[in-house]
């Protein structure tokens, strides 16, 4: 009897290190190791490959097998389930559009709505497949539920009377019972393995689960030693299997655990059927050596976290004495690199730079890779970017294959003859470099005569008269009779090459429509000319590689229509499914390996080991990408379907990368860099859910984000390392000209002749945003939007006036602005369903507590309803705000905020809650606004502005760049002339750290509020100064004064902008401006304050 062992590690190698190697020595008799390596992933079977022949050094041996795990179950199912192949999915996905099509509007009243056939189809087949390989049943309950269990119905019963073919899923589960007893061929291929590793795997769907396990079983039972290895972090000492495998609770200890989220179902399922039932051991791989772990047993882990292990705690790092010896230990000593770069433009610049820099300081091409988020939009300009540095590479999804142009003659054949012979189609066609078509057909002159004379096509015979009286109309005599000639022959031909044409249009099998598109192609001469290029011999070889991938599309294509339906199919739907696998089909035109930097998308860099990773795209709705689900099922039902959530994968992968990098330094990867844009085409960009966890994190002292410690804004400018790169540096500095070109100079000249004029301190005109004639001033003015006014006029203009915006994106993440609209709500909520009952030293807080969850409540479902986020994300939101108020869990942002109010000792009477007001004057404008809260104290009224994100800093509430405080307390003031007056913001942001901050109003109020403490606050005096600022700035907005901003480039959140791509800021020009002789909006000056 076999063994069965669960091993866990922090990093990759030591996991590797920790296997027996006892257990993988095992050689048969060609000395061929008996070990089979089980990846989920295709890159990192190859990785796994490359590994083991680099550790063999000169000698030579056989490698232990690798195989994918999906092909080997597919391959056990094949040999060993009856022999019936397994329906492609293409050609399921034709059967369902069969079945949508024959039962028409009259069967499926609501299918036929949904989309074209072929879509439907495609989405009804992709649902059969996920839901006979899950656990879960999400139709129940489904709109329009009959119907689509009747569409799938048959399908079942369309997939039956295909023979010799069943579904992958039906297979699977016909191996799954096969392993309950299985026959002697299959127990031979099992014992032919003494030692299997499952390799990291990911969670796969609850059939393949099942048939991981049963395999696991049968192996052991045929006396195989099996493994499945998993990552876990530093955190998973004491009793670690208790909490990685979830067979115990929990409690508030869960949070180890997130970055493996990507695992769970897949370790619980295997602790319940393997170690659970006590056929298996834990180990869990530490610095010195392996440690057998049982249930219940503690032991003491690692000592040392890395910062995957602190972005979860929910407490702050403490970075000690010395905060830039820590943090530059916890980023592993430059092995983490964070860089935040303007637009996605300067992001690629900046990738291609470090990646050259890389590469000439002697890294082999073959030990980078260049990981983005974003690759399928991106991939043409990195193209351009990478090429202009003479970076050597390969993209990893290779191109679309319809960008050769050998691959889009063949789809080109087939539509001109379904399509009655256009004139201007065919004879483009015809006039293609790798077609050779018969003198004296031109191709091109006879498009020309086509095109003057009126012909639009239809067959080349019915052509003849109308060419005909145009020459006869146009010329005489000789000339005539000899473009008569050309044209009697070039018909000649055209009618032959028509007739090669015509059976692509006809009714045929799908092997006679591919012999008859082959036949046309030898004809025209496109097998011969493909590889044919003396000049560009580099060029022949792409269009080899592209025709040889076209054919294996084409052939594809064949068998599956064959399987669906071997007799005749329409023209039409021919060609269709030929564009279609042309369509979705690519082709790599670059060979990779060690002489070439590997460009891949995020999800595939799980399965490489690079010495240098650059990680770039890493913004929301990029990374993680929105979930792809079946538009036949609601979002949240379809998610079910789904056995990997997307966010779980990236974070899996994020802290993956980072932890394999700073917990083992001996092994790749070495270095890794991450970064992102800050804006595109004029919208703000912010980070990724994921790499937000790791800025965000708050560091002591100072209680400072970690994103203020370790991320670097790049500069453009440097050392030139392209051709793109030398032209500006020489525009921006004379010194570099030198090493320009010749013919490049003028050029550069002229550019920095036009950077010089740019660079002069001329003063703001029209052109900056100061208008003639300036639009009219709304009737009352947002306090908000005069504040916008007061940072940046430019902003003010873009989006209060011109009304531009970045386009809505969905975002996992509920937006800060939404979060905050929310907790406004629920406070609003709870103040009136308690009729504005003062909170100061209430008697019973739980019947409070319980009346704020149900007002929560209440408003959250809505915000639920209303959509547009991520629904796990958002419940955990929910759990984090509403803690502690009926459970005894540790207190949320909503118990604290309701301790704070019955502990205080301000004196609060609740006098109205979202107060409006609408007629405050300030200058040529009227502000209006909405109070938070207002509240009677001992001595006067409080006026608080909640805010759930950081409050503005006092010092630009004394630049005169933030208002609603002083205009909050003016507008109460005015109201209650007879009364003090105080205004301040109330921080609850952090459960753990409630505030109020800025105080605003009258300073004996102010002062016994606070205790007399030493608080920053704003009296009397400068506050009329801040008003009459504001009311200059009012008068500036009615006179269409909407130029740049110029309170610089951290007070007006110019890296936040969502306009940044289009406005035209200078700050190095603005500093030299004369604000007050221009009469433009500044901030005010520090002597004034």
């Amino acid at each position: 009897m076999g063994s069965i062992t669960l091993l866990l590690g922090r990093t990759r190698w030591r996991r590797r290190t920790a296997l027996p190697r006892a257990f993988l020595a095992g050689v048969d008799g060609f000395g061929r190791p008996r070990t089979l390596y089980v990846t989920d992933n295709a890159r990192r079977k190859d990785a796994l490959e490359r590994e083991f022949v680099r550790s063999q050094g000169e000698q030579p041996s056989f490698e232990p097998r690798i195989l994918l795990f999906t092909e080997m179950l597919e391959t056990l199912a094949l040999r060993h389930g009856g022999g019936r192949a397994i329906l492609p999915h293409r050609a399921l996905a034709l059967l369902a559009q069969r079945v949508v099509e024959s039962g028409g509007e009259g069967r499926w009243p609501w299918l036929s709505h949904m989309g074209s056939p072929s879509a439907v189809g495609e989405a009804l087949a992709l649902l059969h497949q996920q839901l006979a390989e899950s656990d879960r049943n999400p139709l129940k309950g489904a709109p329009h539920e009959d119907e689509l269990r009747q569409a799938l119905g048959a399908l079942d019963a369309a997939v039956r009377r295909v023979p010799g073919h069943v579904t992958r899923a039906q297979a699977l589960k016909d191996l799954l019972d096969l392993l309950e007893d299985p026959p002697d061929a299959l127990m031979e291929w099992l014992r032919g393995a003494d030692s299997v590793i499952f390799d990291d795997l990911l969670q796969p769907t609850a059939l393949r689960r099942h048939l991981l396990t049963r395999l696991a079983q049968a192996w052991a039972f045929a006396n195989s030693n099996v493994f499945f290895t998993f990552e876990i972090g530093q955190d998973l000492g004491g009793d670690a299997a208790g909490l990685f495998f979830e067979y115990e609770d929990l409690n508030d200890v869960a949070w180890p655990l997130k970055p493996f989220a990507a695992t769970r179902q897949l370790r619980r399922h295997l602790f319940t059927e393997l170690i659970g039932v006590g056929s298996g051991d834990i180990l869990v791989a530490l610095s010195e050596g392996p440690v057998s772990v049982e249930p219940g047993r503690v032991f003491d882990g690692e000592p040392d976290p890395d910062l995957t292990d602190l972005m979860y705690r929910g407490e702050a790092l403490d970075l000690g004495e010395d905060p830039a010896a820590r943090v530059a230990a916890l980023t592993g000593h430059g092995r983490l690199r964070l860089m935040r770069c303007a637009d996605p433009d300067a992001e690629l610049r900046f990738i291609a730079r470090s990646v050259k820099r890389a590469l000439l300081d002697g890294t082999r091409p073959g030990e980078c890779a260049v990981a983005l988020a974003d690759l399928g939009s991106r991939a043409d300009a990195l193209r351009a970017v990478f090429t202009d540095h003479g970076i050597p590479f390969t993209l990893s999804g290779g191109q679309p294959l319809l960008s050769a142009p050998v691959a889009r003659l063949l789809r080109r054949m087939a539509e001109v003859a379904l399509r009655d012979y256009p004139a201007q189609e065919l004879l483009d066609l015809l006039n293609s470099e790798l077609i050779q078509v018969k003198s004296p057909l031109h191709p091109a002159g006879l498009l020309g005569w086509c095109r003057t004379a009126g012909v639009r096509g239809g067959h080349p015979s019915t052509w003849s008269d109308t060419l005909r009286n145009h020459l006869e109309f146009r010329h005489t005599g000789e000339e005539l009779q000899k473009r008569l000639k050309r044209l009697s022959d070039s018909l000649r031909v055209l009618d032959e090459i028509c007739e090669l044409l015509a059976p692509l249009a006809q009714p045929a099998t799908p092997e006679a429509f591919r012999d008859a598109l082959l036949r046309v192609a030898d004809r025209l001469g496109i097998t011969r000319r493909v590889g044919t290029c003396e000049e560009h011999p580099e060029l022949a070889r792409l269009n080899l590689l592209a025709w040889g991938a076209a054919l294996r599309q084409l052939d594809a294509m064949v068998q599956d229509l064959r399987v669906v339906h071997p007799g005749e199919w329409p023209a039409e739907d021919l060609i269709n499914q030929l564009d279609q696998a042309l369509t979705a089909a690519t082709w790599q035109p670059d060979t990779g390996g060690a002489s070439r930097v590997q460009v891949l998308t995020v999800h595939e860099l799980r399965g490489v080991f690079p010495s240098r990773v650059w990680l770039g795209g890493l913004v929301r709705g990029a990374f993680p990408p929105a979930p792809a689900v079946t538009f036949l099922l609601p979002r949240a039902k379809a998610r079910e379907l789904q056995p990997l959530d997307p966010i779980a994968e990236a974070r899996y992968l994020f802290c993956s990368l980072l932890r394999n990098a700073l917990s083992d330094p001996e092994h790749p990867p070495h270095q890794v860099t991450l970064s992102w844009p800050t804006s595109r085409d004029g919208g703000a960009l912010a980070p990724s859910p994921i790499l937000e966890d790791l800025l965000s994190l708050p560091t002591w002292p100072g209680h400072v984000p970690l994103r203020e410690r370790v991320v670097e804004d790049w500069d453009d400018d440097g050392e030139p390392l392209s051709r793109s790169d030398l032209l500006r540096a020489a525009a921006r500095s004379p010194e570099w000209r030198a090493l320009v070109d010749d013919e490049d100079r003028a050029v550069v000249d002229e550019q920095r002749l036009a950077a010089a004029a740019r660079a002069r301190s001329a003063p703001f005109g029209a052109y900056d945003g100061l208008l003639r004639e300036p639009p009219e001033l709304p009737p009352s003015l947002a306090v908000t939007a005069l504040e916008t006014f007061l940072r940046c006029p430019a902003r003010y203009w873009y989006s209060r006036v011109m009304r531009l915006g970045p386009p809505e994106e969905w975002e996992p993440e509920l937006a800060a602005d939404r979060k905050g609209t929310a907790i406004h709500r629920i406070l609003e909520a709870f103040l009136e369903r308690v009729g504005l009952t003062p909170l100061q030293g209430l008697s019973d807080a739980d019947e409070a507590a319980r009346t704020l969850h149900q007002v929560a409540t209440e408003v959250l479902n809505r915000v639920q309803q209303e959509g547009g986020f991520d629904e796990q994300l958002f419940r955990y939101h929910r759990e984090r705000w509403l803690a502690g108020l009926v459970d005894d869990a540790p207190k949320g942002l909503l118990r604290s905020w309701l301790d704070a109010e019955i502990d205080g000792d301000l004196g609060l009477i609740p006098l109205a809650v979202e107060q409006g007001f609408d007629n405050l004057p300030l200058g040529p404008a009227t502000l209006k606004g909405k109070i938070d809260r207002l509240d009677r104290v001992p001595g006067g009224i409080l006026v608080t502005d909640y805010k759930t994100g950081s409050a503005p800093h006092a010092n630009l509430v004394e630049r005169g760049l933030a208002l609603q405080p002083v205009v909050y307390a003016e507008a109460v003031a005015a109201h209650h002339p007879d009364q003090p007056v105080a205004s301040s913001y109330y921080v609850i942001k952090d459960p753990e750290s409630l505030s109020r901050e800025g105080w605003v109003g009258d300073p004996q109020l102010i002062d016994a509020l606070t205790n007399r403490r030493a608080v920053a606050k704003i009296d009397p005096l400068r506050r009329r100064r801040l008003l009459s600022h504001a009311a200059e700035a009012a008068r500036r907005l009615a006179q269409g004064r909407f130029h740049t901003t110029l309170a610089g480039a951290k007070d007006a959140h110019c890296e936040r902008c969502e306009f940044a791509r289009v406005c035209r800021v200078d700050h190095e020009r603005s500093e030299r401006l004369d604000a007050l002789r221009d009469d433009l909006q500044a901030p005010i000056p520090e002597e004034v304050r």
